[in-house]
Order: structure tokens, then sequence, then C-alpha cells
């Protein structure tokens, strides 16, 4: 993974420092994590390994009493 996706990453742990956050490593470990939990809201990069953040997003709004989607990319 690279060093920008890591730090990237770490902002968003420390903006949301009050929130229980779970971090997926690619689009898969995602749609596990959302099988599981309930999240209140979900921060989404575009460009993810295994499943893009496309796929993730299309999961998600599948979902009942979908969570809201905030979507970053780097692109």
């Amino acid at each position: 993974m690279s060093r920008d996706i890591l730090v990237i990453r770490e902002g968003m742990r420390r903006a949301t420092v009050a929130a229980d956050v779970l971090i997926a490593r690619d689009g898969e470990e995602a749609i596990r994590m959302m099988k599981e939990t309930k999240p209140d809201f979900i921060l989404l990069d575009l460009n993810i390994p295994k499943l893009d953040g496309i796929a993730v997003l299309e999961y998600s709004r599948a979902l009942e009493n979908a969570p809201p989607v905030v979507m970053l990319t780097g692109l």
C-alpha cells in the first residue's frame, strides 16, 4: 500500500477520533465489515484494492437503512 494512502487513512482516523472507527484494507473487507456491523457512516475511497469504491458503494446502497457515504479520491 502506498505511503499516500496510509497518510490519508491516518488523517481520516484522526478526524473521526470521537467515533468508533473501523478501517478496511480493501473492498472485500469493507463489505464483510458492513455485514457484521451497522456503520453510522462510511468514508470511502474510489481507488481501493480487490473491489473498487463504486462496487462497495453499490453494496452499501442496497442495505436496509443504508448509511450515508462520503466518497474520497486521490485521483
